[in-house]
């Protein structure tokens, strides 16, 4: 008796050991050697629901701002895994939607952020702005900044400003 043969891609078996090892770098290592960003992105959108998730981590980590409408729409995919790995690799591409010294400060925003302290965050942020007015996620945290010391209507207009440049930020 002969059985047939199975066909497994390159992206299922890397995302298995991903799963499997937590090893991130390999996963990002042998997906970029075998998918360009655009392919991933039709596998996001089209794939199986294997093929979705594992394209939405690897798009998290090898995409840029140019596929925020792709990931974007998959944050609303009808498999709740898929959904939440959009998700992630929607904020890691937000934040890297910049030249990498405008990054580090966001970073350090954020940190303070997290920290509570809205008030050394802001100038950062603000200055930030100044450099860099597309930077959506920036507009977003001083947003959060600001709402957080109780300056509602300027939050709204910094969350605004956010959805102008990102209309898929679905925190803003």
């Amino acid at each position: 008796m002969t059985f047939p043969l199975v066909h497994t891609t390159h992206l299922a078996i890397a995302y298995r050991r991903l799963l499997s090892t937590c090893d991130s770098p390999r996963f990002a290592s042998e997906v970029d050697r075998h998918y360009s960003p655009e392919t991933l992105a039709r596998l996001l959108c089209d794939g199986d629901t294997e093929q979705r998730r594992a394209a939405g981590i690897a798009l998290g980590i090898l995409g840029d701002a140019s596929l925020l409408e792709v990931i974007g729409r998959a944050m609303s995919d009808q498999d709740r895994g898929v959904r939440m790995v959009a998700e992630d690799s929607f904020r890691a591409i937000m934040v890297r939607s910049a030249a990498p010294v405008h990054q580090q400060r966001l970073l350090r925003a954020m940190h303070l952020i997290d920290g509570g302290n809205f008030s050394a965050a802001m100038p950062i942020l603000r200055t930030l702005i100044a450099q860099c007015p597309s930077y959506a996620e920036a507009h977003y945290q001083l947003g959060l900044c600001l709402h957080a010391t109780k300056d509602y209507q300027q939050a709204i207009e910094c969350y605004t400003q956010c959805l102008w440049r990102c209309r898929y930020h679905f925190t803003a």
